[in-house]
């Protein structure tokens, strides 16, 4: 009996040291699920033309983007995107093209959908990009559109409950949580109501480093440009120019291969001129 008892006992031990063993594998494996954020910005708007950016944020800012497929709709009596996008003509991306991702891609195989695919290799040793902490951005793709009705609003809007939607940590294997996916901020004000005066907007985040928005009124439709000096007087970047609808319009001015320091950025259209200061911190 007491022969019996120890191997009882030396049975038991084995297996609570393969439990515990066990146990370790899996916590040492384990990555907790960070939340992301996402939103369309507008890069530029003309009469023939709309072009967004797709950017992505993190709760954390330390987490790696593994394979991911974003899905949004659009309004087709709006805008139009060709059924075989070309990249680099119709698409850009910025951080997940090349490098530990195979190539990325843009997909339409729905006629007012579009598919933003992103592929990890298991193969690269789980090393994605790190998206960037709440505020900042980090940059996914940019779309060019083609206007079919400039009276009409796009309605970019985030189809996050798609059964194609997936969004995964470096590891391929845990899903991220969504959080706030902000659908685009069009040209119209939330009463309905086009604006009544002219009106540049001081640029916010404002000191910025890498990027800072900029909001334009316009009462009427118009053409406008916007463009971004410096000191000296050169125009280092052309945000907008074109023939824009009445309503508010909101750029993004990405700074990336400027150097820290004042810059100016100025409206201008037929009617209305306006220059404000804006400080890029590096």
């Amino acid at each position: 009996m007491q022969t019996k008892n120890i191997m009882e006992r030396k049975r038991n031990i084995k297996q609570n040291i393969v439990f515990v063993i066990l146990l370790l594998l899996f916590c040492s494996s384990y990555v907790s699920p960070t939340t992301i954020n996402g939103r369309f910005t507008i890069l530029n708007t003309t009469s023939s033309e709309f072009t967004i950016l797709l950017q992505i944020n993190t709760d954390s800012g330390s987490d790696e983007l593994g394979g991911a497929t974003f899905v949004f709709s659009f309004d087709t009596t709006a805008i139009s995107f060709p059924n075989n996008p070309v990249k680099y003509e119709d698409y850009t991306f910025y951080n997940f093209n090349g490098g530990n991702y195979s190539t990325a891609t843009i997909s339409k195989p729905i006629g007012d959908q579009i598919w933003v695919n992103i592929d990890l290799p298991y193969n690269n040793s789980n090393n994605g990009t790190v998206v960037s902490k709440n505020p900042e951005w980090t940059d996914v793709v940019s779309l060019q559109f083609t206007k079919v009705n400039s009276n009409k609003l796009p309605n970019l809007s985030w189809l996050l409950t798609s059964l194609f939607w997936a969004i995964y940590d470096a590891n391929n294997i845990t899903p991220w949580e969504n959080g706030e996916f902000e659908d685009l901020v069009t040209s119209i004000d939330p009463d309905g109501e086009f604006p009544t005066k002219y009106v540049l907007e001081q640029n916010y985040p404002n000191p910025f480093n890498p990027s800072t928005k900029i909001v334009v009124d316009l009462p009427n439709k118009t053409v406008i440009k916007l463009q971004i000096y410096n000191l000296l007087g050169e125009v280092v970047k052309e945000i907008a120019n074109g023939e824009y609808d009445a309503g508010t319009y909101e750029f993004t001015f990405e700074a990336s291969g400027l150097a820290s320091g004042v810059y100016l950025y100025r409206l201008e259209t037929p009617e209305f001129i306006n220059t404000k200061k804006m400080i890029l911190l590096r």
